[in-house]
């Protein structure tokens, strides 16, 4: 996680990097990675995704949510 709290997974959303993405949430699980992770502004990775129309992440983070305990309403601070 850096200074404003962005992990990599937020990066690689943020960026609209597809395999990145699934790497992380396929393998992140295993070492104890926090999808649900939030930045200083209360956004989660999920939350840029959709904020940056990444539809093909949006996706993946949904087939994703249920196995991995990614929480798809969470809101920021901006609510």
């Amino acid at each position: 996680m850096d200074y404003d709290g962005w992990t990599a997974l937020h990066f690689a959303c943020s960026k609209g990097h597809l395999e990145v993405v699934q790497l992380i949430l396929q393998n992140g699980k295993e070492v104890g990675f926090d999808f649900n992770a939030t930045d200083d502004d209360g956004d989660t990775a999920y939350i840029l995704a959709c904020r940056k129309k990444y539809q093909d992440i949006v996706q993946f983070f949904k087939t994703q949510a249920k196995e991995n305990g990614i929480l798809l309403t969470h809101k920021n601070k901006k609510g």
